[in-house]
């Protein structure tokens, strides 16, 4: 298969995101010092810009750093999404049941 061609969604990996909520050991680097390490987790929503963890321990980061991250890590990933056929359902804050359709995505790296 040609590197530009969209693979099927079987091709792809299931992602895992995990709930875990590590405070301890933030990064906050002094001017002339880094850090470098594997990203443990990613979160585009937490703080102002989204939070990294390098290794378990988090960092904020500024809409730079975040835009830097999204780029290298996601940009040219090859991505799927699948909506399935059968239903689920929740009840809303106004007590009504929901219905819908669950999604899921794949990414090959």
């Amino acid at each position: 298969m040609a590197t530009n061609e969209a693979p099927s969604f079987d091709d792809l990996d299931s992602v895992e995101v995990s709930d875990d909520d590590n405070s301890n050991g933030w990064i906050d680097l002094e001017p002339g010092e880094e850090v470098t390490g594997v990203i443990t987790a990613f979160n585009p929503l937490a703080s102002y810009n989204g939070v990294a963890e390098i290794d378990g321990r988090p960092i904020r980061l500024n809409q730079t750093m975040r835009r830097q991250i999204i780029t290298g890590l996601i940009e040219s990933a090859k991505i799927g999404v699948r909506k399935s056929e059968e239903t689920e359902s929740f009840e809303n804050e106004d007590g009504e049941e929901q219905e819908y359709n669950p999604r899921e995505v794949r990414v090959k790296r």
